[in-house]
């Protein structure tokens, strides 16, 4: 619990490095979702997918049309309606020491956060930082977004990782005979509230 604590302290810490935003995007619900196509000695077998909605996050506009911050996803978290595997996959990435993956943003361009901001719906592109496991590395993400009223975003997003990303060796997931690839799909399906500073344009 100690080391979560330490995790979840890295959204304020992140926001708190910037004064000046006007809006920040308070994550309501939403899921994170992985799936691994498992391999039966080599050849066709099954996918396993689990998903996570124990997500948490805020993301900060500064007033110069930068995002702070990011999105944290407990590994305890991720349900594929098997117990065993469930614990499996906790202790590949590794829980006790590092208990929960992160999303951080990067770079985003200043006219793409204006297109969220100021659009209906659409697509933009993003670098974000995703932690696991103890490794890291920054991928090239584009998000698809789409109002719900107007104060609420939904974004959706797939990212095409491998395990070796993260310093992981492709697991067995408890199973004999069938083995991981090299890759993991991470989806996320996200729905985030705008919380305005007093004052700000409706």
């Amino acid at each position: 619990m100690r080391h979560l604590i330490a995790i979840l302290s890295f959204i304020p810490i992140a926001l708190s490095a910037t004064s000046s935003g006007s809006e920040t995007l308070k994550l309501k619900y939403g899921h994170v979702r992985y799936e691994v196509r498992l391999k039966t000695l080599g050849i066709g077998g099954d996918n396993v997918s689990a998903i996570n909605r124990g997500v948490m996050g805020k993301i900060l506009i500064t007033g110069g049309g930068r995002l702070e911050g990011g999105i944290i996803v407990p590994v305890i978290g991720f349900d594929s309606n098997n117990t065993k595997r469930d614990k499996d996959v906790a202790n590949i990435l590794k829980y006790k020491e590092h208990p929960a993956i992160t999303f951080e943003v990067v770079d985003m361009a200043k006219e793409d956060v204006e297109r969220v901001l100021e659009s209906d719906s659409g697509q933009v592109s993003l670098k974000a930082k995703i932690s696991a496991a103890g490794g890291s590395k920054i991928y090239d993400i584009v998000l698809a977004f789409c109002r719900d009223g107007s104060d609420v975003i939904r974004f959706t997003t797939h990212v095409d990782a491998k395990f070796s990303d993260f310093g992981i060796k492709p697991p067995r997931l408890g199973l004999i005979l069938k083995t991981a690839p090299d890759g993991i799909e991470l989806s996320g399906d996200l729905v985030f509230e705008i919380e305005r500073e007093s004052g700000g344009p409706p």
